[in-house]
This record gives structure tokens, C-alpha cells and sequence, in this order.
């Protein structure tokens, strides 16, 4: 009963205001650490996503360079903005330069055989002017001095109706277009073979039918003829 009837003084009200601050802030850390505990989880969560993303591009990157060294297939791109090139790995290759070399627009048209230069200036700025996408086989001079056939295909990305970059891809074709030369020779000498065959053939029964008549002109004249000698 006296402690019923006590009267709460001034500490008593600090004490008790205090105690409330206290778990006020007990709550909201437990509330924060709820929330942190849950922002965790989703930030493990896209961490995996992240590392399965990152694997999953290493091994494209992994298969994309070793179809494009199987196929001799390159890419390239033009930065229209600082005509700076930029060389997958067999562009490099087939070019026989160090990987990571620098070239701008100029210095890249430079490889090309001195013929084939004009050519191909006027299809890529045409593709910078136009947007108007491009395809040549062209001799290209390495940087050893090797002469090369090259095919490259080029297209444009166009931003805002302008073009801002240039890309395409870039392939070696001198052994297949020899190899097709080659074919192609040996086409014509099988047709050539079959043709003379088939004449030497047709004159050949052509003969036989000659020499079978004059054989029996011989044996049916008497020999007297002057006829017989020119037969």
C-alpha cells in the first residue's frame, strides 16, 4: 500500500523517460536489422547472379575467340568521333602486328595494296556520310610485307541520324579463293579432256569408216588403175 500511494518524482520521470528512449531505440536497431538482414540476403543473392553473369560471359568470350581463330574470321569497329580502329585479335593476326597496336582511319587504309586504297576510302566514307553498309575483297600488305586477300563487310550505328560508329568483320581469303582458282582450273581441263576425247572419238570413227572403204577398193581393183595408187 505505501508503494502504491508513492508519488513519482522528478527522477523517477527521467529514469522513466529514459527507459522509454531506450527501447524506442531497441526497436527501430531491430527493425534496421531486419532490414539490413533482408538487404543482405538480396545483395547475396545478386552477387551469385553477378559471378554466374561474369562466367557465363568468359566462357562467350572464351567460345566467340576460338570460332572466330577456326573460322579466320576478325571483327573491327570505327570510332567515328576520334577515327580510332579497333581490332579483335585475328584482325591483328592477319595483319601480322602486335596485338593492341593503335592505328586511326588513315594509317588502317594504309595497309591495304597502294590499288586497292582509293576503293576503299570511298565505301567507308560513304558508310560515314550515308550510313550505307559496304562489302570488298580487296589485296591488303601486311606489316611483314605479305600480300593478303582480304573480304571485310562494314555497317553503321546511327545515333540521332547520325553516324557515330562504324563495325563489321574482317577475313583472310587468300587460300580459298587460290583453292577455288585451282578447282576451277581443274574443271576446265576435265572439260577440256572430255571435250578432245569426245573428237578424237567421233574423227576416229570417222576414219574407220575411211580406211574400211578404200580397204575394199583395194582388194576389188586390179591394180592396174592409176587410181590404186592414190588409194
Amino acid at each position: 500500500s505505501c508503494a502504491a500511494s508513492r508519488q513519482f518524482d522528478g527522477r523517477d520521470i527521467k529514469l522513466i523517460g529514459s527507459l522509454g528512449r531506450i527501447a524506442v531505440s531497441l526497436m527501430a536497431m531491430s527493425r534496421l536489422e531486419l532490414r539490413n538482414a533482408a538487404t543482405l540476403v538480396k545483395m547475396k543473392a545478386l552477387i551469385a547472379k553477378l559471378r554466374a553473369h561474369r562466367a557465363t560471359l568468359r566462357r562467350n568470350g572464351r567460345m566467340l575467340k576460338q570460332v572466330s581463330h577456326l573460322a579466320g574470321i576478325g571483327g573491327w569497329e570505327l570510332d567515328i568521333a576520334s577515327s580510332q580502329t579497333y581490332w579483335s585479335d585475328e584482325v591483328y593476326k592477319i595483319h601480322e602486328v602486335d596485338p593492341g597496336s593503335n592505328f586511326d582511319l588513315s594509317s588502317a587504309i594504309d595497309f591495304y595494296a597502294e590499288e586497292a586504297r582509293p576503293t576503299v576510302a570511298k565505301l567507308v566514307n560513304r558508310a560515314i556520310a550515308t550510313g550505307q553498309p559496304f562489302e570488298f575483297e580487296l589485296p591488303l600488305m601486311t606489316a611483314k610485307g605479305n600480300r593478303r586477300l582480304v573480304r571485310s563487310m562494314g555497317e553503321a550505328e546511327i545515333e540521332n541520324g547520325r553516324v557515330v560508329r562504324l563495325f563489321g568483320t574482317f577475313q583472310d581469303i587468300t587460300e580459298r579463293r587460290a583453292a577455288e582458282k585451282q578447282a576451277l582450273q581443274s574443271q576446265k581441263m576435265d572439260a577440256i579432256g572430255q571435250l578432245t576425247g569426245g573428237i578424237a572419238h567421233d574423227f576416229n570413227n570417222i576414219l574407220a569408216v575411211i580406211i574400211g572403204n578404200l580397204q575394199i577398193c583395194l582388194k576389188t581393183a586390179t591394180g592396174k588403175e592409176p587410181e590404186c595408187e592414190y588409194v
